[in-house]
């Protein structure tokens, strides 16, 4: 499940992934994110979520399906994945990687903490 959330902090957009996540799911969640806050930087915390069980082939749809919404992203330049678990962590690092190989000129970051992902978005880290 991934829903929108108040950040505490208004410069900020949040999404909250949590259990399984599906490729059609990620995607709607972002296109959802985009639209609500198209001109701030999004932190996605997926600590309570899943990633590990989507394949490259997943993960590489995901980020060709939402370069649309990723385009609109680019006006605030970043992203912040948050994923606590290894395997997690590897495949945000590869939607990373997709997202970037697909010429979107918006810079994920991926980062095991949520006060260090909203210190790089907000400038301080």
């Amino acid at each position: 499940m991934v829903r929108l959330t108040e950040a505490d902090d208004a410069r900020l957009t949040l999404v909250v992934a949590s259990g399984d996540l599906q490729p059609a799911e990620v995607v709607l969640a972002l296109s959802t994110a985009v639209e609500a806050h198209a001109q701030r930087p999004v932190m996605w915390d997926m600590t309570a979520a899943r990633l590990s069980s989507l394949s490259s082939d997943d993960v590489r749809r995901v980020a060709q399906q939402a370069l649309g919404s990723l385009a609109t992203l680019c006006a605030c330049g970043q992203a912040a994945l948050v994923c606590s678990e290894d395997a997690d962590f590897g495949v945000a690092r590869m939607l990373a990687t997709y997202v970037s190989l697909e010429g979107c000129p918006l810079q994920i970051g991926v980062f095991r903490g949520t006060d260090e992902a909203k210190r790089w978005l907000l400038g301080g880290g």
